[in-house]
């Protein structure tokens, strides 16, 4: 989790997808000095939620067989309530329908948390991000 994450829990970088493309929030930049890191509201980790990765695109996880519960971590950097509309599945089912990341976080720069529950098939969790307006996107995702 992104969002109030415990200190004990890793990152790492964006593996296991197919398709999309990375990018990250930055705040204004000054001269000829790389910008900041964007402020993110709703999170304690902002490195990670100014990452994403965003387009039509999937990720096969590998996990151990049985139940998991998956942590979807959302911001918008940019865009207003009804410009990005977007389904999330997981191993082919509709978990997450017409999901508007800035209507849900209340505008911009703010991230939200999605949870849902899992069963791995032949040790993965295929996640599909499929966009009905504008592009999807997703900052984080932990698989527990």
């Amino acid at each position: 989790m992104v969002a109030g994450a415990s200190p004990d829990k890793r990152f790492g970088s964006d593996t296991f997808f197919e398709g999309g493309r990375a990018q990250v929030i930055t705040g204004p930049g000054s001269g000829f000095r790389a910008p900041p890191p964007a402020s993110i509201a709703g999170t304690s980790i902002p490195e990670v939620a100014a990452t994403y990765r965003t387009g039509t695109f999937s990720y096969r996880v590998p996990v151990d067989e049985g139940p998991h519960t998956v942590v979807f971590t959302f911001v918008e950097p940019s865009l207003h309530p009804g410009e990005r509309i977007f389904d999330v599945f997981a191993n082919g089912q509709k978990v997450l329908t017409d999901l508007d990341v800035a209507e849900a976080a209340g505008g911009a720069l703010t991230a939200v948390q999605r949870k849902v529950e899992v069963n791995a098939k032949e040790s993965l969790v295929i996640l599909e991000f499929k966009p009905t307006k504008g592009d999807a996107i997703i900052s984080a995702i932990e698989v527990q």
